[in-house]
C-alpha cells in the first residue's frame, strides 16, 4: 500500500495545536466553533489549508456572533 505524505496534513492534537499556536486544551473549544478536523481511531487529523480558511472566516465574524455561538 502506498501512503502519501504531505506537510499540509496535521496528525495529532499536538501538531494541530503547534500549527495554530495554541495549547492542546484549546482544540476542543475551537472544534465547537467549527474548526475542521476528523478523529480516526484516537488520532486527530486536520488539513492545514482548511484550518487556515476556518480562521479566515472566524476572524471575519463580529465578536457578538462568536459570543452567541459559544452560548449554544
Amino acid at each position: 500500500m502506498i501512503v502519501a505524505k504531505s506537510s499540509k496534513i496535521l496528525r495529532g492534537k499536538g501538531k494541530i495545536a503547534e500549527y495554530i499556536g495554541c495549547g492542546v486544551d484549546n482544540l476542543s473549544e475551537l472544534a465547537r466553533l467549527g474548526m475542521p478536523f476528523r478523529i480516526v481511531g484516537v488520532v486527530w487529523y486536520a488539513y492545514a489549508d482548511n484550518v487556515d480558511m476556518f480562521f479566515q472566516r472566524l476572524t471575519l465574524a463580529h465578536p457578538k456572533e462568536i459570543d452567541e455561538e459559544l452560548e449554544k
